[in-house]
């Protein structure tokens, strides 16, 4: 059992400090940037609000079984998730990083339950898997967090473009 707390903290620890590269990133966005991007690139909010809901799905919809639905700001007029349009009525910065501090709770809320222990150990499985996150919920949770990373990633290159620091990576 002290491996698997040992593994616990060690991939708690990873999505939190992914979460504080989130937070740092919100500072540096230049404002004209949050919400519009050039063509075939997607708005810093929209990526942000991309990891969060990533998150968030992830430990309400794989884990649990639990149905998700998106924020309707960042829906088309068909209803559609579309990331790379113009977001007018997003998230702004402040909402944002309440965003990130409710997920964080969240995220500390659901590693310190019991069970979290027996889904480390094998013993409990996701209700839901794709091609994505694989078959067990250790994969998921490891995609997850490349995933976040991915996106990150994908935020620090849109930082570099604007001539903004990157965030410090933790």
């Amino acid at each position: 059992a002290g491996g698997g707390n040992k593994m616990k903290e060690t991939l708690l620890g990873q999505i939190e400090k992914q979460l504080d590269v989130c937070e740092e990133t919100i500072g540096l966005t230049p404002d004209q940037s949050w919400t519009h991007a050039p063509k075939n690139a997607t708005p810093f909010a929209a990526e942000l609000y991309h990891i969060l809901d990533g998150i968030r799905i992830y430990l309400d919809f794989t884990i649990k079984g639990r149905p998700f639905s998106w924020d309707p700001r960042y829906l088309d007029e068909d209803g559609k998730v579309n990331w790379s349009r113009d977001l007018s009525a997003c998230h702004t910065k402040d909402e944002m990083l309440t965003l990130i501090s409710a997920v964080r709770d969240r995220v500390r809320y659901e590693f310190a339950k019991p069970e979290m222990d027996r889904y480390m150990a094998g013993d409990l499985e996701p209700k839901h898997t794709n091609r994505h996150t694989g078959d067990s919920f250790l994969q998921g949770l490891v995609y997850l967090i490349r995933h976040t990373q991915q996106h990150i990633g994908i935020i620090c290159c849109g930082l570099r473009r604007h001539g903004v620091a990157l965030p410090e990576w933790k």
